[in-house]
């Protein structure tokens, strides 16, 4: 069973552009999202626009795999890197989750494995912070969905399709404490604030800081969270 974590990132972007290679702490924040996926032991891959040569370099450098697709057509990008790495389940993570916790993608992906389903998620509902979000899928409904979408808006958001073709063969990972009005996603700059204020009172070095670490340090200081607290999520929750 070939477990692969796929991570889609682009420095373009309106909202926020070249917000992948902005510094929390030591590293651009990609490098935290790559590392810590990478730290959930399973193979991952960078799949990134065709035109996209400075993210290609530096997820080289840094020892990953890299796999150019279609800018907007995240679905097919996703196809091509899950064929050219032989996978059999795939992880889906966006790049602007630096947070991405490793022990919340291998729970994740344990009913998509086991066979159990054929997509999981923790997003539907979602109770842990927005930003650590995880998708697993079968390969084989990745290729329907690939074979069959037909709207732009299922190509690019990837899953949608994915869910519908799924059907109720479907898990989704939920904790008892809904945590789910924490933003831990970078997309703006308020959120890029955020992130900077957390990196100057913790340590980031994949897989720090944990998610219990940013938890604590909420707790003891909540004016952090207010910094983008009203920022729009504007994407679909998967």
């Amino acid at each position: 069973m070939n477990v692969v974590c796929i991570v889609q990132a682009r420095s373009g972007g309106t909202r926020f552009p070249g917000k992948v290679l902005k510094p929390i702490g030591e590293h651009p924040s990609l490098y935290h999202t790559l590392h810590r996926t990478q730290a959930a032991w399973f193979t991952t891959v960078l799949a990134i626009p065709w035109a996209d040569n400075e993210l290609r370099d530096l997820g080289q450098s840094w020892g990953f795999r890299v796999v150019q697709g279609p800018e907007h057509d995240v679905l097919t990008r996703y196809a091509i890197a899950a064929d050219k790495v032989g996978a059999d389940v795939i992880v889906r993570i966006t790049a602007d989750c630096p947070l991405v916790d490793p022990g919340i993608v291998r729970q994740v992906v344990e009913p998509v494995a086991s066979g159990k389903v054929l997509y999981a998620c923790n997003v539907r509902p979602r109770t842990y912070p927005q930003g650590l979000d995880v998708e697993a899928f079968t390969f084989n409904i990745l290729e329907q969905a690939h074979r069959e979408a037909i709207e732009p808006y299922d190509r690019e958001h990837v899953t949608p399709k994915i869910q519908r073709l799924a059907r109720s063969n479907v898990a989704n990972i939920a904790q008892d404490t809904n945590l789910s009005h924490h933003r831990w996603t970078l997309d703006t700059p308020e959120d890029y604030r955020f992130f900077q204020a957390l990196a100057e009172r913790l340590t980031w070095e994949p897989p720090s800081p944990t998610t219990a670490e940013v938890l604590a340090l909420l707790d003891a200081e909540p004016e952090l969270a207010a910094i983008n607290a009203e920022v729009a999520h504007i994407y679909p929750p998967a």
